[in-house]
């Protein structure tokens, strides 16, 4: 996986101790797991 995206998603999670951030979070790593199987099926 993209270094820069750990790095985003590790400053995320970072800055994800209030409960109201879960939901965003959730939803960012659903993106990036998406977009991981995107990329591996493109390839």
């Amino acid at each position: 996986m993209n270094d820069t995206i750990i790095q985003q998603l590790t400053t995320e999670i970072d800055n994800a101790f209030f409960p109201e951030r879960a939901v965003e979070i959730g939803m960012l790593t659903m993106k990036i797991a998406n977009q991981t199987i995107t990329d591996a099926f493109t390839r």
